[in-house]
C-alpha cells in the first residue's frame, strides 16, 4: 500500500515547517506539497492528486480563503479527507467548515499530537465531524454548547523574557520560518528553535499560534 498523500495548506511556515516534520516522522505519509493560498492548493492537487487536505482558514492578501478552499475540494474531490486548522475555532467557523465538507476541525491551539490524532480518526472513516481543541475533543452533538477556546490567563509579574527572546517572538509574529529568523538575528536555527521552545514554556502554551495570540493578547507583539 502507497503512502497517504497530503497537501498542507498556512501561509504561516512555522506551523508547515513544524507538521511537515511531525508527518514525515510518521512514516505513512508523503507530503504532496506546502501551499500559502487558495489557488496555490488546487495547482498542487492537480499536479500531484491527494488523499487528505489539511488547511488553515485565514490567508493573508487573498480574496479566497480556507472556508472557500474546503467547500471546493469537496466538490471537485468527493469523499478526500479535509480537517481545518485554524486559531479561530469559533463556533460559526465550526459550522461553516462542517457545512463546506470538512470532516474535522483543529484549534492551532492544540500540539501535534493531538491533531495527529485527528487525522488518524479522519483517516479511519468515523462518523461525525470532529472538533479538537488545547482542552479537549468535542463531538457533533456538543454545538449547543458554547466553546471555550481562550488561553489560559498568565501573570504579567511571572514572565522573564530576554530581549532576544523578544525579537524571535517578534520575527515569529511576522510569519518568518526558522531560517529567516536565524537569518535576520544571525543566530543558528537550533538557537531559533530553543528560543521558540523556551517561550512555549514561559507563556505556557503549546504550540506557535498559541504563543503569538497570548503574547498578542498580553501586549508583547
Amino acid at each position: 500500500m502507497g503512502k497517504i498523500k497530503v497537501l498542507l495548506v498556512d501561509d504561516h511556515p512555522f506551523f508547515l515547517d513544524g507538521l511537515k516534520n511531525d508527518l514525515y516522522e510518521d512514516g505513512r505519509f508523503e507530503i504532496i506539497g506546502l501551499a500559502k493560498s487558495y489557488h496555490e492548493a488546487f495547482r498542487l492537487i492537480q499536479e500531484n492528486g491527494f488523499d487528505i487536505a489539511i488547511t488553515d482558514l485565514h490567508f493573508k492578501n487573498s480574496e479566497l480563503q480556507g472556508d472557500e478552499l474546503i467547500k471546493q475540494i469537496n466538490r471537485s474531490y468527493p469523499g478526500k479527507k479535509i480537517i481545518a486548522f485554524t486559531e479561530y475555532p469559533t463556533k460559526k467557523n465550526i459550522k461553516v467548515v462542517e457545512k463546506n465538507g470538512a470532516h474535522a476541525i483543529v484549534d492551532k491551539a492544540c500540539n501535534n499530537d493531538e491533531l495527529m490524532k485527528v487525522i488518524d480518526i479522519v483517516l479511519s472513516n468515523q462518523p461525525g465531524f470532529h472538533i479538537m481543541n488545547s482542552k479537549n475533543k468535542l463531538t457533533k452533538s456538543d454545538f449547543d454548547t458554547e466553546l471555550d477556546f481562550a488561553a489560559d490567563d498568565i501573570s504579567l509579574s511571572f514572565l522573564q523574557i530576554s530581549d532576544r527572546e523578544k525579537e524571535v517572538l517578534k520575527c515569529m509574529s511576522k510569519d518568518l520560518s526558522i531560517k529567516e529568523i536565524a537569518d535576520e538575528l544571525k543566530i543558528s536555527e537550533r538557537t531559533v528553535t530553543t528560543h521558540g521552545t523556551n517561550l512555549r514554556k514561559k507563556f505556557n502554551v503549546k504550540t506557535t499560534a498559541g504563543l503569538i495570540k497570548t503574547a498578542i493578547n498580553m501586549g508583547y507583539i
